[in-house]
């Protein structure tokens, strides 16, 4: 696994996990030990899997069978805050609103745990 992970490019770190683009274009959240990453990515996962009316609210993502990695689709985030200005009000919820675009250009959450 080693040699995967230099092809995976560093996208950033946060209280609980880092964050890495794989190959495929999707990121991989990996937990930091002794954190709540784990948690985290369980609860991402949950939400995600049982989403009622809001599955353009959240970004696409699946926990990798008998692990706590949790593998989710790119989002494109916003580069400026006037992007944020005319965000509809379920963003507001989203913790920082850590929103942006898929690749089908929907918006999307991609850090909801």
């Amino acid at each position: 696994m080693e040699n995967k992970s230099k092809a995976w490019k560093f996208i950033g770190e946060g209280n609980d996990r880092k964050v890495y683009q794989l190959p495929s274009g999707n990121v991989i959240k990996i937990p930091i030990p002794h954190t709540n990453g784990e948690f985290v990515n369980c609860r991402e996962d949950y939400l995600w899997k049982n989403r009622i009316n809001y599955d353009e609210q959240f970004a696409r993502c699946r926990l990798i069978p008998g692990t706590f990695l949790l593998v989710m689709e790119f989002v494109k985030t916003f580069s400026c805050s006037s992007d944020y200005k005319n965000l509809p009000n379920w963003c507001s919820y989203i913790d920082c609103s850590q929103v942006g675009l898929n690749k089908k250009g929907k918006l999307v959450a991609y850090d909801y745990g």
